[in-house]
């Protein structure tokens, strides 16, 4: 979307592995020469470890557009898999039908056909991605692998690449055998500092753009953040990118990636070890600290004045305040405000009323008595892109922090947008908070949008109110689910598959097209018997702090 904006010829910085983005480190560069010369050398095996985001797949599709063509690569990705099933892979991958499907079978298919390309000087490789998640009994079978050789060469060439958790399994003691057919092991470490600079200067060089477009505090912090891992480099500046388009900037500075980084906090791939980061980018600044004290006094100033005019309004009477709802006509506030019930009675609904350039109090209906105190008014003018189509009724209820939610807050409104925006600047705007998961919402209430990045002038979008119920979802069979999240990458699931509060729950993980050219990941959890018992696990992880949506403890996002 914003490409055109910036003249880019394509995103710069897209997760998908493309090899054209690669920017080679000496590490990188290091492990691409290992993983060549051990295959076209027929050594055997290899294995190549990286921590997540380090651009160990992009190395893998940057590999097979170097290979030569006597090289036939079979590249396997899903490695939650049987050692049978692998075989069988194999077999398909390279167009050769197995007759006999068992183990002894299917080994035996297999050695024939490797001793004939043998005989043609043509090299056989299979590369497995993402090996750590390998069963140990599959691990222990490809040492079956290694054994199908001449007494000159091997007849397969196997690269195993995987995260830090892949030499660790391989120490173990029952794998030792196949530790010891490993021929070459290489470690891709994180970017430093330094690098980090190149890396986001490389990216934007490729598709036209300069590192001009950000300032040096930008690109500091960033670096600083991200901790040296391509992923996370990533996700930073495509959010500042599309952010500082929607604020139709061309310069990207601090401020917008100190707001970027706040709204990835929930999705950012796991970071280096803080002790194997620091001999590489000494002490990271603690701007995310600050960030957090800064909102902590903020809630705090906000609880203080939230408690004062509760006190206010407790000290009227019912009576008092009927009579002067009938008296006087109250301007429609920009954001909606949390006010209790007083006992018998309910304040009617505000409507709106136009904005006149300096505030102004709207005149009383009738005369006020000399002894009749009038309460506080307070008009806030109304941004743009999106006007209200109409005021809706709320109703709201105060949640004690450490109590679970007895009671979900629903409604919604309708806003007319009033140029072409993108629902990330539409929720900004309306809710003053944006990430994946809140636009993710506002998608789940308008199934008529398509493309979340082309919202046109005059479209009608419904904004719900981001309260806990929001996140529940009945199922056919009387069962519920709760929505932790969606996120640009399915790895975010892991933080929930390792989390206590989960571990009695099936984290699912469904794919959802939120543009012609993007794709999203909702993360959900299930099942639960009743909606309460869903109202009660929101609670728990909002305290914390694992809900994008909710964000901490006592937030309720419920528009202007």
């Amino acid at each position: 979307m914003y490409s055109d904006y910036y003249g880019f010829s394509e995103k710069p910085f897209n997760v998908t592995p493309d090899p054209k983005f690669l920017f080679e480190t000496p590490g990188h560069r290091e492990a691409l020469a290992s993983m060549l010369y051990g295959i076209t050398e027929r050594r055997g095996f290899v294995v190549v470890t990286g921590e997540v985001g380090t651009g160990k797949t992009t190395l893998i599709y940057t590999l097979l557009n170097k290979i030569e063509d006597r090289v036939k690569t079979v590249f396997i990705f899903h490695t939650s898999i049987t050692f049978l099933e692998l075989l069988k892979t194999i077999l398909h991958e390279l167009n050769i039908p197995a007759p006999d499907e068992s183990k002894t079978g299917l080994l035996r298919t297999l050695n024939d056909y490797l001793i004939e390309k043998l005989a043609r000087d043509e090299i056989i490789a299979v590369i497995i991605d993402e090996a750590q998640n390998l069963s140990r009994e599959v691990m222990e079978d490809l040492r079956m692998l290694s054994n199908l050789e001449t007494h000159t060469s091997k007849l397969l060439q196997i690269v195993l690449v995987g995260q830090p958790e892949l030499e660790k399994r391989l120490q173990s003691e029952d794998l030792r055998q196949l530790r010891q057919r490993i021929w070459l092991k290489c470690r891709i470490q994180p970017l430093t500092e330094d690098e980090s600079r190149k890396y986001i200067e490389h990216r934007l060089k490729v598709v036209g753009g300069g590192s001009a477009m950000f300032t040096a505090d930008a690109i500091a912090r960033i670096c600083a953040y991200a901790g040296g891992i391509p992923r996370s480099i990533n996700a930073v500046c495509d959010n500042a990118l599309l952010c500082c388009f929607s604020m139709s900037n061309k310069k990207i500075d601090a401020a917008i990636v100190k707001e970027v980084i706040h709204d990835l906090e929930y999705q950012v791939p796991e970071a280096v070890p803080q002790q194997e980061r620091l001999p590489r980018m000494l002490a990271r600044p603690a701007y995310p600290v600050t960030g957090t004290l800064y909102s902590r006094v903020a809630l705090g100033l906000l609880i203080v004045a939230c408690i004062t005019l509760c006190v206010l309004l407790v000290m009227k009477s019912p009576d008092q305040w009927s009579a002067e709802a009938d008296k006087i006509s109250y301007p429609q506030p920009a954001r909606a405000s949390s006010i209790p019930a007083v006992a018998g009675k309910q304040l009617l609904e505000a409507k709106a009323a136009p904005v006149a350039p300096t505030p102004v109090l709207a005149a009383p209906a009738q005369a006020i008595k000399p002894d009749t105190p009038a309460p506080a008014q307070t008009i806030a003018p109304v941004p743009a892109p999106a006007v209200l189509e109409k005021a809706v009724e709320k109703t709201v209820v105060a949640v004690p922090p450490d109590s679970a939610i007895t009671e979900p807050l629903a409604a919604n409104t309708v806003v007319t947008v009033q140029k072409d925006n993108s629902l990330f600047s539409l929720a900004k705007t309306h809710y003053r908070k944006s990430n994946a998961t809140i636009v993710e919402l506002i998608l789940q209430a308008n199934p008529d949008i398509i493309d979340l990045n082309r919202i046109r002038m005059n479209q009608r979008v419904t904004l719900p109110d981001i309260t806990p119920d929001a996140l529940i979802a009945a199922g056919t069979d009387n069962s519920f689910t709760i929505l932790l999240g969606a996120f640009q990458t399915p790895d975010a699931a892991n933080r929930y598959r390792k989390e206590l509060l989960l571990k009695d729950r099936e984290i699912k993980v469904i794919p959802r097209r939120v543009s012609p050219r993007e794709t999203w990941y909702r993360v959900e959890a299930g099942t639960f018997n009743s909606r309460q018992d869903c109202l009660q696990k929101i609670n728990q992880l909002q305290q914390k702090n694992l809900l994008p949506a909710l964000g901490a403890p006592q937030e309720r996002l419920k528009g202007k």
